[in-house]
């Protein structure tokens, strides 16, 4: 298919078939995680949170994000859109408090992906406040989320 270039093509099928050696080093390599022996003993031990977007089109309602919430204990499970990501305060502190009545337990320990959203000063401020707990799971490792 190319001018000069004389080379049959059985050399490129035997070619394609070989294994590149420093194609298969460069590569990374991670071994599974294993399936977590924790079991959640109590309503809200741990609550997880995530927030998901911006999506590509727009809600009926305007929303380009969305946070999702769960219970580890009951698998409850709270999806709501939201606009924009400095929402995601106030939202949590809403959905946690009705987790709380709905579950009548206290939330003491909150676990999500550690984004910016979940940094902010106003949350890390109203968990202290509230005396619960924030674990940040490691950036990217969504295994870690557990039942999340």
């Amino acid at each position: 298919m190319v001018m000069g270039m004389n080379v049959p093509a059985s050399a490129f099928n035997e070619a394609n078939t070989a294994v590149c050696e420093p194609c298969v080093m460069a590569k990374r390599h991670r071994e599974p995680f294993p399936q977590s022996g924790s079991i959640s003993t109590e309503p809200m031990q741990p609550a997880h949170t995530d927030v998901c977007g911006p999506l590509q089109s727009t809600s009926m309602g305007g929303s380009l994000y969305f946070a999702t919430f769960l219970d580890d204990y009951s698998k409850l499970s709270v999806v709501l859109p939201i606009r924009r990501k400095s929402a995601v305060a106030s939202t949590t502190r809403e959905v946690l408090a009705q987790m709380e009545l709905l579950s009548g337990s206290l939330v003491r320990t909150v676990r999500s992906d550690g984004g910016g959203e979940c940094l902010s000063n106003e949350l890390e401020d109203y968990f202290r406040d509230k005396g619960i707990s924030h674990w940040c799971i490691v950036r990217y490792t969504p295994q870690q989320m557990g039942a999340a």
